[in-house]
């Protein structure tokens, strides 16, 4: 009777509570490890206040888990002591008619009375084991229903797999060809490092078309690595940009482009110079990659805000989606069922990477307040031409001073100047044909800020 109730009352609830557990430890993992792979898109959206939200909201979830598991263990443990103090008195209790009977034959015996007393409890304590384990139980209950979820889940891969008439083992060829990335000792460079931070002027910046958004005064940036490893991407950097004007900055893969947009939003500052741009709010930085979040639709197109509270309608929102010729999105019910509030946990598999990018080029022009300056690193690489031109236009028209990183040669057509990056070997050679007498261990790429001829374009 007592294994019975213990089960009933404690067994099941137990159960359950290990099972949301694992899954709310198994959520805070998952979200931790998304926020870590998404780092340096975060950055650049100044989306860590709402990251750091979530986390926080994972983390309460887990916490009030085991609070409750906490005092459930608590009630069964007092439950099991009262049980076992209570069922001590229970043989006396049985046997003391005959103990004290009166009659012919007599009461029972004192020591026929101890062996019984000492067989009941043996009995007991031989049942007592199961109560005794039953957390542990429940905890292997929780494990083997999470492992049952695991399983059912596989089988619907492989599933899927026949259905599309995949080959027995291809999967475990492809596994096959996986490499790992070494890891590098964080804690020996950290010791060497020297940061050098750049100054970042707050005041008298002016947003006319005519004053200049972006300053870049002397600049030089350094590589994040060992001292005796580090080069120089660039040295003495200067140059003006207005509101009016846009740049284009080109060269080779490597040759820092990207490293250059690091150091203007302020993730990077191993160098010396000055930077002199809009606070962060006016400013925007999209990447090739845009990063999207767990939730709706309108969640992507409004963060690092939130959705609730939001100042753009349902209108806004659409017509700025078919700006960037994401309206076809609403015309396929099995995407979006329930239109800008469909809720997905993995848009980074159901979007393609064009439309990644266009999600991002939409959630920039959906900014509030407005962005003064907008930061591009590829992000339109995976669109075509017409697309691509479409966007460009829109930031355009929406008064953006713009700075992309680009390889294609369409994009010269949408900016005013370039910013061409010629590598640091091939400076190194031309000044070796020339016979210079410079250190060429020394030297840096060479960059070259002009206007682009209508010719160019």
């Amino acid at each position: 009777m007592g294994i019975v109730m213990t089960t009933y009352l404690f067994g099941n609830a137990l159960g359950d509570g290990y099972l949301r557990q694992a899954q709310r430890e198994a959520s805070l993992r998952f979200g931790l490890m998304r926020v870590r792979e998404a780092a340096e898109e975060i950055a650049f959206l100044g989306g860590d206040w709402r990251e750091a939200e979530l986390i926080r909201t994972l983390f309460r979830q887990v916490v009030d888990v085991a609070s409750r598991l906490v005092l459930m263990n608590g009630l069964l443990e007092g439950w099991q002591n009262t049980f076992e103090w209570t069922t001590t008195v229970v043989p006396y209790l049985f046997l003391a008619d005959r103990y004290f009977a009166d009659g012919p034959t007599g009461g029972m015996e004192m020591g026929v009375l101890t062996q019984s007393v000492t067989a009941f409890r043996m009995v007991q304590a031989s049942l007592a084991g199961l109560m005794q384990e039953t957390s542990s139980i429940a905890q292997l209950s929780a494990r083997t229903k999470r492992l049952h979820e695991l399983m059912d889940a596989l089988e619907q891969v492989e599933g899927a797999q026949e259905t599309l008439g995949q080959k027995e083992g291809e999967e475990d060829a492809l596994l096959g060809h996986g490499t790992t990335k070494p890891q590098h000792n964080l804690d020996r460079c950290l010791k060497v490092v020297s940061i050098v931070q750049v100054p970042v002027s707050e005041g008298g910046m002016g947003y006319g078309e005519k004053e200049a958004v972006l300053e870049l005064d002397d600049l030089t940036l350094q590589s994040p690595s060992q001292r005796e490893h580090s080069h120089v991407l660039c040295s003495g950097l200067s140059l003006s940009l207005l509101r009016s004007e846009r740049c284009l900055v080109r060269g080779p893969s490597g040759c820092g482009k990207s490293s250059l947009l690091r150091a203007i939003a302020g993730l990077w500052r191993n160098g010396s110079g000055i930077i002199t741009r809009p606070s962060d709010d006016r400013v925007a930085f999209l990447p090739q990659k845009p990063y999207l979040l767990p939730g709706s639709l309108r969640d992507q197109l409004l963060y690092p805000k939130k959705s609730e509270g939001s100042v753009q309608g349902d209108q806004d929102i659409v017509q700025v989606l078919n700006t960037v010729r994401l309206g076809g999105l609403f015309s396929c019910g099995d995407r979006l069922p329930e239109g800008l509030d469909t809720v997905r946990s993995d848009w980074i598999h159901r979007l393609s990477l064009g439309e990644q990018q266009r999600i991002g080029i939409a959630r920039l022009l959906l900014r509030s307040p407005p962005p003064v300056l907008a930061f591009l690193d590829e992000a339109t690489a995976s669109l075509d031409i017409d697309t691509e031109r479409a966007c460009y236009e829109a930031l355009v028209d929406a008064g953006l001073c713009i700075v992309s990183v680009g390889h294609r040669p369409s994009l010269a057509g949408f900016h005013t100047h370039a910013l061409d990056c010629a590598p640091a070997d091939v400076v190194k050679g031309i000044l070796e044909h020339s016979s210079s007498s410079s250190n060429l261990n020394a030297l840096s790429a060479a960059w070259t800020f002009h206007p682009i001829t209508a010719q160019q374009k």
